[in-house]
């Protein structure tokens, strides 16, 4: 019989601000970021544990913020306001080959060819005999122009049942949050105040989990206070 999914739980590591430096020391020398590195250790690991016969390779969608690129998009104070409406998320399809035979710098290297992917040039439609370059650069479509249908197809997949004979679905997703100070101040301030004695609230730490109801592990990495923090939740039923 199938498992019921129980209650969430996560688990959090950090590394203090002088393992970070040489961290990202390391990526810089290897030519790739720490998302990347954070990444290719997670799938290793993975690899570790025992398989079923028919997974071959690593396969998830790296999340994307859609948001980031409206400015390039909108062309009028109009435009830029009906295209930040909305859930402006997608991803980007990330398949590793023979993951079980790779090293840790070769798994590292193919993500970062995803992770380095264009969302503003996402796709070209087939070159037919008589298409020149300069036509096709014009014919280059963005992620962001995609959503919706890429949305829709997306969807379909993930609802469909798994073939008969093969595995469950249990990929560990990575979601990089990137540099949180670019997005959470370390104290706010109350708005009508701004004298030197309004009251504040500081910002010492935080944390991200999500439900998980599937077999799945979610990752999320992200830097704070010059120290990297790499989180994961999961379903207690599963782990």
């Amino acid at each position: 019989s199938e498992i019921i999914p129980g209650p969430s739980a996560r688990v959090m590591i950090y590394l203090d601000a002088a393992k970070t430096t040489q961290l990202a020391a390391a990526c810089r020398q290897m030519g790739i970021k720490v998302t990347s590195a954070v990444h290719a250790a997670i799938v290793r690991v993975t690899a570790r544990f025992p398989q079923h016969p028919l997974s071959k390779c690593y396969a998830a969608f790296v999340p994307v913020d859609l948001r980031r690129v409206l400015d390039d998009t909108a062309t009028s104070e109009t435009s830029a306001v009906s295209k930040v409406v909305g859930l402006y998320f997608s991803g980007l399809p990330l398949c590793v080959d023979n993951v079980f035979t790779k090293s840790f710098q070769e798994v590292a290297r193919d993500l970062a060819i995803v992770y380095a992917r264009d969302v503003s040039n996402f796709w070209s439609p087939p070159l037919s005999a008589d298409t020149g370059s300069r036509e096709l650069e014009k014919k280059t479509i963005g992620l962001l122009d995609l959503a919706e249908p890429y949305v829709q197809r997306t969807t379909a997949l993930f609802n469909a049942p798994v073939p008969e004979g093969f595995p469950p679905i249990q990929t560990p997703d990575l979601s990089s949050l990137g540099r949180m100070e670019s997005s959470i101040q370390r104290e706010y301030a109350e708005e009508s105040g701004g004298h030197q004695d309004s009251p504040k609230v500081e910002v010492l730490d935080f944390w991200v989990g999500t439900e998980m109801l599937t077999r799945n592990v979610q990752f999320h990495v992200w830097s704070w206070d010059d120290s990297l923090r790499l989180g994961a939740s999961f379903n207690t039923s599963f782990y």
